[in-house]
């Protein structure tokens, strides 16, 4: 091949579509357990998703059973159990407990850490209108298109590259734009439309004469191709070669889609709650244990330590579906207290105090603030508003709902707030003030600097001042108290 990627045949093959087998068995072999025992209807055990969950986490799945087991491996991952279609859980005591194809290729690709890639046929000729009418953000297809069962196995994450056909208009016979799919709808009958995100076109079309994929006939709708593949193809025809962290690979791509469909199609009096009484009140005042700063090493090539961090930050698709999950949280947790014989007084989320809702049981009233968790795990994150309240207020409960997204059963944590002061506490973020520090602008010589120079690097580690303690109202019904929505 020659040294220039714009220049250079491309060669591959068309990808054969996977089994669940086959997919089963690549995955316990890169997280290095046995390989996966299958039904005389070739169906694969969700025995192997189990050892593959242990693996990873040292300990045995929260709950038993498929479906659950399959939402607390996709978890681990991070990314959002889907009932539509990662499970057959949706059509209720006739699923079968079947785990699908979609669930053991979102799983081996998190795993991989590459996503599935698709060359979608296009044309705007009038046989085409009735399906591409924006193909930026939306493909459709139905049960007539050829290559549709692996593109729809791969469903969210998987990264399409448009060919366009002989009788496009534009860019004949080339590959032409990238996109990524965010969802598919409806579910696993069709006609189905692909929701597409992140459209790019190719600064130069790359022609099929310098694309030579075996098995590919190009008449087909819908071929699956290589990562390796794509790489080439888009390098070719824009001069960059992607890497996985810049197209998605390591989020929660569909999560929102998922979290809403669970809020659709899983009412909460339907969902078996379990949880703790209402503590008793706080008496005295709580000492909290000191707050623990994340420690790190850089040997150049890696940043270690601290704890998880995910690798991107929040999208705009991630706040969507977290706030599905707060929603399905608060709701959960008001079943549960009404079912102990308290009931909701007032819905305080929108004033910025604190906490979320007004609870009573007719004698005594408790501050709720509710954390919704889509794992198991009781983790979570506190505003300086909630961690004062925990601090001051006798009657603040925080309700901490972990697998809020679970289509079945849930658990609602009432943690106190001795509980909280006494946790471990690590800082995740930091406001900094720097008092005093104005914009400078130096007198130009041969060049305009903006701006103070850089400071020469440190020799030793710098000492911090310690963390300021903000001055804040003990509580709402102090006289004067000015609480707003703060951080």
């Amino acid at each position: 091949m020659s040294e220039n990627p714009q220049d250079q045949i491309i060669t591959g093959e068309k990808v054969a579509t996977p089994t669940k087998e086959e997919m089963a068995t690549t995955l316990a072999r890169l997280v290095g357990v046995g390989s996966p025992t299958t039904s005389s209807g070739s169906s694969v055990s969700p025995e192997l998703l189990e050892r593959i969950y242990t693996a990873r986490t040292g300990h045995a799945p929260p709950e038993p059973g498929a479906y659950q087991v399959t939402k607390a491996l996709l978890e681990e991952y991070g990314l959002t159990y889907d009932p539509r279609w990662d499970t057959s859980e949706i059509h209720g005591q006739n699923g079968g407990s079947t785990v699908t194809n979609r669930a053991y290729s979102r799983l081996l690709a998190a795993e991989r850490g590459t996503p599935r890639c698709f060359v979608l046929n296009s044309t705007d000729a009038k046989q085409g209108n009735a399906w591409e009418t924006d193909k930026q953000s939306r493909y459709s297809y139905d049960a007539n298109v050829t290559g549709r069962a692996p593109f729809t196995d791969a469903g969210p994450g998987s990264l399409v590259l448009f060919y366009n056909t002989g009788s496009h208009s534009q860019d004949k016979m080339s590959f032409t734009a990238t996109a990524r799919v965010e969802y598919i709808s409806p579910g696993w009958r069709g006609p189905w439309d692909a929701e597409l995100t992140d459209y790019q076109t190719l600064a130069n079309p790359v022609p099929a004469s310098r694309v030579q994929i075996s098995g590919r006939n190009p008449q087909h709708a819908i071929t699956e191709i290589t990562w390796e593949q794509y790489q080439a193809i888009v390098e070719a025809g824009s001069g960059h070669k992607p890497q996985p962290e810049q197209v998605g690979v390591g989020r929660d791509i569909g999560g929102a889609q998922a979290a809403q469909h669970i809020l659709e199609d899983f009412q909460p009096d339907t969902v078996e709650v379990v949880g703790d009484p209402v503590p008793a009140r706080r008496t005295g005042t709580l000492e909290p244990e000191p707050e623990r700063e994340r420690r790190y090493s850089d040997d150049g090539q890696h940043v270690a330590g601290g704890v998880f961090e995910p690798r991107h930050g929040r999208t705009p698709s991630d706040r969507q579906r977290d706030k599905a999950t707060e929603k399905r949280a608060v709701e959960l947790a008001v079943k549960h207290l009404e079912a102990h014989g308290w009931h909701q007084t007032a819905d305080r989320q929108a004033e910025g105090v604190g906490y979320d809702l007004d609870m009573s049981d007719g004698t005594r009233t408790i501050h709720l603030e509710v954390k919704g968790i889509r794992g198991p795990r009781t983790e979570f994150n506190l505003t300086s508003k909630e961690w004062w309240r925990a601090q001051t207020d006798p009657d603040f409960v925080l309700a901490a709902v972990t697998d809020a997204l679970d289509p079945k059963k849930v658990r609602v944590h009432l943690i106190t707030p001795e509980e909280l002061v006494g946790a471990d506490r690590v800082a995740t973020q930091y406001r900094i003030a720097i008092k005093d520090r104005a914009l400078s602008v130096a007198k130009p010589t041969a060049s305009l600097h903006i701006g103070a120079s850089f400071p020469a690097p440190a020799i030793q580690a710098l000492r911090p001042k310690q963390v300021v303690d903000q001055q804040r109202p003990r509580n709402r019904l102090d006289p004067g108290a000015s609480i707003g929505r703060g951080v």
